[in-house]
């Protein structure tokens, strides 16, 4: 009998028969499954695609839109020039102001002119909200990249991490055949005898925030500056985000922000109006009541930044001919005021003018975070040739009656600057 008719061989061969058969099942298995993996991502790559291509078409769309709406808020310039130009402009400017808006001849152009300008912020209004969803989808977009760049880096990092696990074996291999001559590893590190973390190897931090060794500081002017007026408040966060932003990288540690330019305020205040170069209109209060001056001091300390409340004391009106608002102190206290080089200033040698200063800026410190008070033009203005400054009252009131010679009256100015400071 033949060694291939052993029961010995047919039993193993009808094994390994067996064995080969399960061995293909379980490729066929394998093979399979990886098909339908390739499928289900050749699937989502296709609907990847597809949701771009919807995107894309979707954003087209919202461009188009803003054409439009550009196109018709430019029709709606044309239309309120045309009115404008018919119309008479006898008013009095402010200084640096530019032209106030005319009064409207009839009630029906004023009608007209107040559904054109609506027509026009509603117009805007859409057309921000459309920029905002295209820049929100383009963040979505960015932050996915870099999600996936950040798996790919970490994934990067596995494998160094697992190469330099297989270098590490393979040098303790080495260690352990390699003859020691009596010498032991020496490790250094920032710990004390405690094996505890010392801190002195480091900068100083106060907080998690570096601590400051000089003062950096920038002004932030709000008089004169007309942007104001025609932001809202969602443009006006953004565009001083921009700002302190940019002052951050330039070294900036500081903020000297101009909260109060005519007695007025860049702020939420029970004792003065808004700004009119904050909304366009003395006293008139922002959309929503949007408080700058708390937004940045936020905004600020985030950035471990300062923030200094500007202030210009006496200043009432920069040009003499400034619309007050009914709750400005001119309207009620016009005796506290004198006018020179056509300006409207408090009167500095008036106990009732400096104590009303100091109200204000003690509002200012009890409620809000600040870090300083600047005062600005804190001084009788600069004299003009051959126009005296108008304090006569004042000075016989208060200088004579105090002593003070006719030849003293600077002195006795200097002194009713320094008081109730």
């Amino acid at each position: 009998m033949g060694a291939g008719d052993s029961p010995e061989y047919k039993s193993s061969k009808e094994k390994a028969e067996k064995l080969q058969q399960k061995l293909k099942e379980l490729k066929e298995e394998k093979e399979g499954i990886n098909a339908q993996i390739s499928n289900k991502e050749n699937k989502n790559e296709e609907g990847k695609k597809e949701e771009d291509k919807e995107e894309e078409l979707k954003a087209e769309k919202m461009q188009q839109r803003i054409g439009e709406i550009d196109k018709q808020i430019n029709e709606i310039d044309e239309q309120l020039n045309t009115i404008y130009s018919g119309m008479d402009f006898n008013s009095e400017m402010d200084a640096g102001d530019g032209p106030e808006t005319p009064p409207p001849e009839s009630e029906e152009l004023q009608a007209k002119i107040k559904e054109l300008q609506e027509q026009q912020k509603k117009l805007k209004e859409e057309k921000e909200r459309i920029k905002a969803q295209i820049s929100n989808k383009k963040d979505i977009k960015e932050e996915d990249k870099k999600e996936e760049d950040k798996k790919e880096e970490g994934k990067k990092e596995d494998k160094k991490e697992e190469g330099k696990k297989e270098d590490k074996k393979e040098e303790d291999k080495k260690e352990e055949n390699t003859p020691t001559i009596g010498l032991k590893k020496i490790s250094f590190s920032l710990l004390d005898s405690e094996g505890k973390y010392n801190p002195k190897y480091t900068a100083e931090y106060t907080n998690g925030k570096e601590a400051k060794r000089e003062f950096r500081g920038a002004w932030i002017q709000t008089a004169f500056q007309g942007e104001y007026k025609d932001m809202t408040p969602a443009q006006m966060r953004k565009d001083f985000i921009r700002k302190l932003n940019y002052l951050q990288k330039c070294g900036i540690n500081a903020i000297i922000f101009q909260v109060r330019p005519e007695a007025d305020a860049f702020y939420k205040s029970d004792i003065e109006p808004w700004s009119r170069f904050y909304t366009g209109r003395q006293g008139l209060a922002p959309a929503g009541d949007f408080d700058v001056t708390a937004f940045l001091i936020e905004e600020c300390h985030k950035r471990n930044m300062e923030f200094h409340a500007w202030l210009n004391p006496y200043r009432a009106s920069t040009a003499g001919n400034t619309r007050f608002a009914d709750s400005h102190i001119y309207n009620k206290h016009p005796e506290w005021f004198v006018t020179y080089n056509k300006q409207i200033l408090f009167d500095p040698g008036l106990p009732e003018s400096r104590q009303f200063i100091c109200r204000v800026v003690r509002d200012i410190v009890s409620r809000y975070d600040i870090d300083a008070i600047h005062m600005d033009d804190y001084f009788y203005p600069y004299p003009v040739a051959g126009m005296p400054f108008p304090d006569d009252k004042s000075f016989q009131k208060y200088g004579l009656n105090k002593g003070y010679k006719v030849s003293q009256r600077a002195e006795w100015r200097r002194e009713c600057e320094q008081a109730d400071s």
